[in-house]
């Protein structure tokens, strides 16, 4: 960590380190040492519904913190490449949180059927997409993700505009492509002109823009989890009313 707040602090980025920190001890306090999936199979639909919205809420943290740690060592290395798949799949667990803040908000509403909540539910935990697993639900697109995200954002801040994850997503994967002439054209010195086995892994001042986006996730990290917490209460009581 002190590694990574240096390499940032030579380029003018330590404050967004120390953001990205600060979001992930708020994520961390909202784990749930104690939680688990309960094996039963006598449930009622009402308690699979509430017992996988926990479930969604505590993998998706989990899945953030360590890709946090992990794009903080990255940072520390001087790693771009690494950097930019880690900030894209913390981006894409982000993605997930808004995802569902944004089906259980439309449930609350009574916009969607609990079988619906139910059921996407369902997708978001199991979802495989390959042939050895053919009985499984399909996975939701991760594109649809960002853009239900984005709509939820848009309504937590007032906005008229789009939420921006999708935008910055997009950036990002852009960077993450091996086939990113186009990205270099668009932007000189992104990639290291210069590299070699000896150099490598260097962070500049034009890629360092990856530990914003990094930063930028995990304060709609931080958004989200707070959000899905408060939904989640409103859930428990809705279902605990038993009028769904």
């Amino acid at each position: 960590m002190d590694n990574a707040l240096k390499i940032a602090r030579s380029l003018g980025k330590d404050a967004a380190v120390i953001r990205i920190l600060r979001n992930k001890d708020h994520a961390t306090q909202l784990l749930d040492e104690t939680f688990c999936v309960s094996s039963s199979n006598r449930r009622n639909e009402s308690e699979v519904v509430f017992e996988n919205a926990r479930t969604i809420e505590q993998s998706a943290l989990h899945r953030c913190i360590h890709l946090i740690d992990a794009g903080i060592g990255q940072i520390g290395d001087q790693n771009p490449y690494a950097l930019a798949l880690i900030t894209r799949g913390h981006m894409e667990s982000v993605a997930q949180l808004g995802y569902f803040c944004y089906q259980v908000s439309a449930f609350l509403s009574q916009s969607i059927s609990i079988g619906d909540l139910r059921d996407k539910l369902y997708a978001g935990l199991m979802g495989f997409a390959h042939k050895e697993m053919p009985d499984s639900p399909k996975p939701i697109q991760v594109m649809k993700c960002m853009d239900k995200s984005d709509v939820f954002f848009s309504r937590l801040t007032d906005s008229k505009e789009a939420g921006g994850l999708r935008d910055d997503y997009e950036w990002v994967s852009n960077y993450c492509h091996p086939n990113f002439l186009s990205f270099q054209l668009m932007m000189p010195g992104a990639v290291d002109e210069d590299y070699s086995s000896s150099k490598g892994r260097v962070l500049t001042k034009q890629n360092s823009y990856l530990i914003l986006s990094l930063a930028i996730s995990t304060d709609r990290q931080r958004l989200f989890s707070e959000r899905f917490v408060d939904l989640r209460k409103q859930l428990q009581n809705k279902l605990a009313q038993g009028n769904c």
